[in-house]
C-alpha cells in the first residue's frame, strides 16, 4: 500500500517529462489525447489533462486529474497549476527539465474495509517492497529540483475516521523531505518532517508543540531481505500526554513527568514480499532492540504512589519467538510502597546480573524466564507486629520457570536488627525458600534463623497471606545452655541497671 501510495504520488512528476516532450512533438490537443489513453492504459479509469503549448522556457499547466479504483479502494489525484522549467536542448537529449513546481497536489483515498473478500484479500496477500523503488527513486525524477507547495493527503475507511495530511514536498537528486501536518477529522493531531537521502539513510520527527518522537538511521537491500538500522528516541511523558489528549487508551493508566524519555536502537530484517497478516508477519520478521529507559510513571493502583524505572534492556525477535534480556544495574523503585500492613516510603529492587523472559509471541504459555537474583533496600519499612525490626537489604534468588505459574526461590536477611535500641542487642540472619502460587495470594517460607553472635539456630516453616499474617513454626535446634549464657554475657552486661 505505502509503495503503490508512493508511486501514485510521484506519478505526476514523472509525466510531466513525457508531457512536454509530447507538446512540442504534437500539439496539445493530440499530446493531451495521447497521454491521457496511456495513463487510462495503467489501469486508471478516467484522467483529464490540460495543458498549454510551451513558451521560452517554461510551461504552465492548469491542471491533471487521475482516478483509479483497485478492489474495495479508490484513489483520486489531482494536481493543479503546474509550472515547469526547461532547456530545449536537455529537453529533447536527456528528457530532463530544469524545475517542476506545483502549486497544489491532492491525494484522496477511500476504503471499504467491510467486505469479507477485502478481509479475506488482506490476510492471503504480501506486499512487494521492491528495491528499485528505494534504490532508482532519485533517477526517476525526471528534473533538477520538484516541489509541492501545497500537499493534501486523505485517508478513510468506511465508518472511519478521515486522516489528514497537509503539507510540503521537496525532491532533488541527493534527497526527500516531507513536511505535513496531520489532523483526525479535523482535529491537529501534529507534524511529521521526514528527510530520504540518496543514500538511504533516513530521519524523521513527530510534534506538536514541542518534540514526541525522533528516529534516525538506513536501510538496505541484500539477499532478498530489507535491513533496517535505525535509533528512536521518545519524549515519553510528552508522548503519554499527546495519546491521553487525544483519547488514544492505554492498557494500564498512568501518568509520567514531562521530561521522562525512552531511548532505543533497532535493528531489522524483513524479506522483500512482506505478508500483510500478522500471524504471517511474524513467522518472517527477525530484528533485535537494545533499550534505554528512565521513567517515573505514577499508577492508579494502592501499590505505590509512583514507579522509577531504570532499564537497560535487550530485545530479540526471530520468526515468532522472541527474548527480552534486563541487563544487570537495572531498577526499579516504588515510592510510598503500600500492600496490606506493609509499607515503606521507598522500596528499590536492583537486579544483580542478566535475566531473560523467551518464548513464542502468541503463546503465553510457552513462556520461561531464566533465574534472577534481586537486591531489596528501601527507607522505612515498617510492618505493625514487626515495627522495631529492620529486614533490609533483603536479596532474593527467583527460580527460572514458566511464566504465569507459580514463583519460588531464595530468601536471604543478611542481617535483622532492631531499632531503635537503647543498649546493644544480638542481630540475626535468615536464610530460606519462598514460593508463590500464580494469584499471589499466599506466601510459604521454610528456613533457619540464626545468629553469628548466639550459638542458636530456630527452623521456621510459615504460611503467610499478603499481610504478613498467619501460621508460623519454630522449632529452636539443640543449643548448648553453656555456650548460650556465655554469648548473652556481654549483651546482659550491657543491659542499664533499673534506677532505685
Amino acid at each position: 500500500m505505502r509503495k503503490k501510495l508512493l508511486l501514485l504520488l510521484l506519478l505526476p512528476l514523472l509525466l510531466l517529462g513525457t508531457l512536454l516532450i509530447a507538446a512540442y512533438l504534437l500539439t496539445p490537443t493530440l499530446s493531451r489525447i495521447a497521454l491521457e489513453h496511456w495513463i487510462k492504459s495503467q489501469g486508471f479509469e478516467s484522467a483529464e489533462v490540460s495543458l498549454q503549448h510551451p513558451q521560452a522556457g517554461h510551461v504552465e499547466i492548469s491542471q491533471i486529474t487521475l482516478t483509479r479504483t483497485d478492489g474495495q479502494r479508490r484513489i483520486r489525484l489531482q494536481a493543479n497549476d503546474i509550472h515547469l522549467r526547461f532547456s530545449l536542448r536537455a529537453l529533447l537529449t536527456e528528457a530532463a527539465l530544469e524545475s517542476i513546481h506545483i502549486q497544489r497536489l491532492s491525494a484522496d483515498i477511500l476504503i471499504d474495509t467491510t467486505l469479507p473478500q477485502r478481509i479475506k484479500t488482506l490476510q492471503a496477500s504480501v506486499v512487494d517492497l521492491d528495491p528499485v523503488l528505494a534504490t532508482k527513486l532519485f533517477d526517476l525524477l525526471p528534473a533538477e529540483t520538484a516541489q509541492i507547495a501545497e500537499l493534501a493527503m486523505s485517508y478513510q475507511t468506511d465508518e472511519g475516521p478521515l486522516f489528514e495530511g497537509l503539507g510540503e514536498l521537496t525532491l532533488n537528486a541527493q534527497q526527500m523531505q516531507v513536511h505535513l501536518s496531520l489532523q483526525r477529522d479535523q482535529q491537529i493531531l501534529g507534524d511529521v518532517l521526514a528527510t530520504l537521502s540518496r543514500d538511504l539513510s533516513i530521519h524523521l520527527q513527530l510534534q506538536e508543540q514541542t518534540l514526541l518522537y525522533e528516529v534516525t538511521g538506513n536501510f538496505a537491500f541484500s539477499d532478498d531481505f530489507w535491513h533496517l538500522n535505525l535509533g528512536h528516541q521518545l519524549q515519553a511523558g510528552a508522548l503519554l500526554d499527546w495519546l491521553t489528549r487525544h483519547q488514544i487508551r492505554l492498557p494500564l493508566a498512568m501518568q509520567l513527568p514531562a521530561d521522562d524519555q525512552l531511548a532505543f536502537s533497532s535493528r531489522l530484517r524483513l524479506p522483500r514480499l512482506l505478508p500483510l497478516s500478522p500471524i504471517a508477519l511474524l513467522q518472517v520478521m527477525e530484528g533485535d532492540l537494545t533499550l534505554s529507559a528512565q521513567l517515573h510513571p505514577s499508577f492508579e493502583l494502592a501499590l505505590a504512589k509512583q514507579i522509577s524505572l531504570e532499564i537497560d534492556a535487550r530485545i530479540e525477535l526471530q520468526q515468532n519467538t522472541f527474548s527480552v534480556t534486563l541487563i544487570e544495574g537495572s531498577r526499579v523503585t516504588l515510592h510510598q510502597f503500600s500492600m496490606g500492613d506493609i509499607s515503606a516510603n521507598r522500596l528499590l529492587l536492583q537486579l544483580v546480573g542478566n535475566t531473560t523472559l523467551r518464548g513464542a509471541l502468541n503463546h503465553a504459555d510457552s513462556w520461561q524466564y531464566e533465574a534472577a537474583h534481586w537486591v531489596v533496600n528501601g527507607d522505612d519499612l515498617q510492618h505493625q507486629a514487626l515495627e522495631h525490626f529492620n529486614f533490609l537489604p533483603l536479596q532474593l534468588q527467583l527460580q527460572g520457570g514458566q511464566f504465569g505459574q507459580a514463583l519460588r526461590g531464595d530468601l536471604s536477611l543478611p542481617l535483622v536488627t532492631i531499632q531503635p535500641a537503647a543498649f546493644a542487642l544480638p542481630t540475626a540472619y535468615f536464610q530460606g525458600q519462598f514460593s508463590l502460587p500464580a494469584d499471589f495470594s499466599e506466601i510459604h517460607l521454610t528456613g533457619s534463623l540464626g545468629s553469628e553472635q548466639l550459638p542458636i539456630l530456630i527452623n521456621t516453616r510459615a504460611k503467610l497471606n499478603t499481610h504478613l499474617r498467619g501460621e508460623v513454626n519454630w522449632t529452636l535446634a539443640d543449643t548448648p545452655a553453656p555456650a548460650l549464657i556465655n554469648a548473652l554475657r556481654p549483651f546482659i552486661a550491657a543491659i542499664p541497671s533499673p534506677s532505685r
